[in-house]
């Protein structure tokens, strides 16, 4: 069998370019690793509009390593959102922290900012949801179940320069006064300016529902960075099982003249419909999406792989490191 040896194992030594490319690729290894990214059980759901991918967040878990890696090279990206009925109907109330992680913001999508290998806990923006307040107030660590609400409430949500949300509250972490109902779809959009960024929600025909703008630090290549998806929590783990279904406008919007927004229907039965509407602000400019229905009843495909080739998987990169530092014969 044919023997061999690393390059820097030949040589006696490491060379510089292979110095720089083992670090550079070991960060984006590192950065797959910590990100708030894609979690269990991916699910593809075959649409008149593309892929609606399911992610799951497992009781217990909070997310699992992930698979894909996205970057962002838009200024602007869309996607249609819809939560399970469980985002709006956890409880934690059996451990000391529980007034806390009932507060905690879970996050479910954005990006970071200032270039793809910046570390979203450096610069990033994402909308984040918890639990409508009202139904669950505390004192001390006592969690009271007063109500239930199929509302969720959600949040802007940005490190800015290293600097958490939480450390500026009401700057970095902004609440909207629009709460989103689960099992409904909505459209989330984030626009990214060179000091600052502007989140949009919309229902899903495009009306436009509200607006917050973050202020950030100025980065010429604020156009640039990674997907963060589906994370419950900050602080504990999910009590029950969570789900979050997207369709990607950003990445499928060339499937269409015009952005697609697409609604989920639960039977397997639904007859495909699309409708369009249009709609318009002067501050952000929304561009015109159309409606469409995507079905899931016994569609669903599993997959760990995505369906864009903007995705690389760890395996991918992990071969890669090693040919460009020649392990490989």
């Amino acid at each position: 069998m044919k023997s061999f040896t690393p390059v820097f194992v030949r040589q006696g030594r490491l060379p510089f370019l292979d110095v720089v490319v083992v670090a550079v690729m070991c960060y984006v290894v590192v950065l797959l690793s910590i990100r708030g990214g894609e979690c269990s059980d991916v699910i593809s759901t075959a649409g008149d509009a593309g892929d609606y991918e399911c992610f799951v967040v497992k009781q217990g878990e909070q997310f699992c390593t992930p698979q894909t890696f996205e970057f962002r090279t838009t200024n602007t990206i869309r996607t249609v959102v819809r939560l399970s009925s469980n985002a709006s109907s956890y409880m934690i109330n059996n451990t000391v922290d529980a007034a806390r992680c009932m507060t905690s913001w879970n996050k479910l999508w954005g990006a970071s900012r200032c270039g793809p290998l910046n570390s979203h806990q450096q610069d990033s923006d994402r909308f984040v949801w918890r639990r409508y307040q009202g139904c669950v107030p505390y004192q001390g660590n006592i969690i009271s179940e007063v109500c239930h609400s199929d509302q969720i409430e959600l949040a802007a949500y940005a490190y800015d320069n290293g600097t958490a949300p939480i450390q500026r509250d009401g700057i970095l972490l902004k609440q909207f006064t629009t709460m989103l109902t689960v099992e409904q779809d909505y459209i989330l959009s984030l626009q990214y300016y060179i000091d600052h960024t502007v989140y949009s929600i919309f229902t899903n025909n495009s009306d436009l529902l509200e607006t917050l703008n973050i202020t950030h630090r100025r980065c010429d290549n604020y156009g640039q960075g990674y997907m963060n998806g589906l994370y419950f929590g900050g602080v504990c783990p999910a009590p029950l099982p969570i789900e979050a279904c997207y369709y990607d406008l950003t990445r499928n919007r060339s499937s269409s003249s015009t952005s697609s927004s697409s609604s989920l229907s639960t039977s397997s039965s639904s007859s495909t419909s699309s409708s369009s509407s249009s709609s318009s602000s002067s501050s952000p400019t929304t561009s015109t999406s159309s409606s469409s229905s995507l079905t899931t009843g016994g569609d669903r495909v599993s997959s760990t792989t995505a369906s864009s080739s903007s995705f690389f998987s760890m395996i991918d990169i992990l071969i890669i490191v090693c040919i460009m530092v020649n392990i490989l014969p």
